[in-house]
């Protein structure tokens, strides 16, 4: 007699044990669970900022804060709470922490974005690129999705200009 892998996983005891933890869930943190990827991203932001903060201040009150390696982790804690800010779409905030200048340049980049939401470019929205099989060409979007964030308000994409290489965001 041969069980499959259905049977094995979903048998009666892991149902009531699942359908308990969920009932757990809902009960710590209430009937509406984030539902998509950039709302838990920025929850995970809230805490990472909230940690960073509490151990920049606790470091503030050690002897060895001004030492060479007391710099070293303030510097890693900054750059630390910047992304934390940039996981809540914080970003001229993250900007302005951040001791890394590549970070810095997309976290500003990401800012200008959200200030211009709903901004369009004037690049067309399809290209045409040739093709060995096709005498038309293919048609392909001119704009690329590239992330989705939660601003605590709503989701907004951000999408690559393929034509002027700006960066665009939409509410979903």
């Amino acid at each position: 007699m041969s069980t499959n892998f259905r049977e094995l996983l979903f048998t009666p005891e892991r149902r009531a044990k699942a359908e308990a933890w969920q009932k757990t869930l809902r009960e710590r943190l209430g009937a509406n669970l984030p539902k998509h990827q950039a709302e838990i991203t920025y929850v995970l932001g809230v805490s990472r900022e909230r940690m960073c903060v509490r151990q920049i201040l606790a470091l503030e009150q050690e002897p060895e804060a001004g030492s060479v390696q007391g710099h070293e982790r303030m510097m890693f804690l900054m750059n630390q709470l910047a992304e934390g800010l940039a996981m809540q779409a914080r970003f001229r905030e993250a900007a302005e922490l951040t001791r890394s200048q590549p970070h810095r340049e997309e976290y500003l980049r990401k800012a200008e974005a959200l200030e211009a939401r709903g901004q369009d470019c004037r690049c067309p929205i399809e290209m045409t690129m040739p093709s060995a099989f096709d005498a038309k060409g293919v048609t392909l979007p001119a704009r690329i999705k590239c992330e989705v964030i939660f601003d605590g308000e709503f989701l907004v994409t951000l999408s690559h200009c393929q034509f002027c290489g700006g960066l665009l965001a939409a509410t979903q």
